[in-house]
Order: structure tokens, then C-alpha cells, then sequence
């Protein structure tokens, strides 16, 4: 009874520390392989999104990246069989030119709501006003100015 419970502590002491000094040794460097020790060790990914912004990703990926892609370069899982590409809202240039407003808008009332793609759909009906204002606070934080 005494070797089990002394091979049991034995396991959780040491185990990790093998697996670590495995991966150290595996790794080399530090400086040449921050990429896989980052998959070695899951590290918790810090976000800079308010929580109105959170929100919005949050019904972003449910609603919207089907289309627009997770990232919102418009190249989601449906945006392949669109006649119409839906709009890439990493793109600051397209943005700029659209008012808060007008992102609601289409948002809540389909695309032909400002002559744009009949392709996007009105979410008015599904989505409440609140959420609305919380997608298009997060949109805006997928602009890249890398164009």
C-alpha cells in the first residue's frame, strides 16, 4: 500500500517537470522557438475588447462570420457560392467611408437598405438594437490599416 501511494506522489511531482525539461530540451533556444512553446504551453490569450466590443465578437462569430469570415475579410464559408463577395471589414479604406450609422443600418435592415448586396440579409428581426450597437463597435476594431 506504501509503494502505491508513494509511486502515485512520485507521478505527480515529477511528471511535469519531465515533461518541461523534455520540452526545454526539444525547444533549443528560447528566442529561436517562442511560436512552439507558446503550443507547448497554452498561455491565456489577452484581448484588448471592452465588454460592449466582447459582445459583438461574440454575436460576430455566430451571425456574421459565416460570410464575412471570423476575421471579417469576407471570405467566410458562404462567401464562395455569393454572386456578391460580402463587404471585408479589415478593409480601412471600404470603412472609412461608411458612418456608424449606416453600419447599423444595413445590419438591421439588409444590404438593399443602402443600394448595397441584396446578399446580406436584414437582422433586425433577430437581433435586438443593443446587439446591433455591439457588432458595429467591434467591425470597427477589425480595421487594419496594412491595405
Amino acid at each position: 500500500m506504501s509503494k502505491r501511494i508513494l509511486i502515485i506522489i512520485c507521478g505527480v511531482f515529477f511528471t511535469p517537470m519531465l515533461i518541461w525539461l523534455s520540452a526545454q530540451t526539444a525547444l533549443g533556444s528560447d528566442e529561436e522557438h517562442t511560436e512552439t512553446a507558446a503550443f507547448l504551453f497554452p498561455q491565456k490569450h489577452s484581448t484588448n475588447l471592452n465588454r460592449e466590443q466582447q459582445q459583438g465578437k461574440e454575436l460576430y462569430e455566430y451571425y456574421c462570420a459565416l460570410c464575412h469570415g471570423k476575421t471579417g475579410k469576407g471570405n467566410g464559408f458562404n462567401s464562395f457560392s455569393m454572386s456578391v463577395p460580402p463587404a471585408n471589414h479589415t478593409d480601412a479604406t471600404v470603412m472609412a467611408t461608411l458612418s456608424d450609422t449606416q453600419i447599423y443600418q444595413v445590419i438591421k435592415e439588409g444590404g438593399t437598405s443602402l443600394g448595397r448586396s441584396p446578399m446580406m440579409p436584414p437582422w433586425g428581426r433577430v437581433i435586438n438594437d443593443s446587439e446591433i450597437s455591439s457588432l458595429v463597435t467591434f467591425i470597427r476594431t477589425l480595421v487594419t490599416s496594412e491595405e
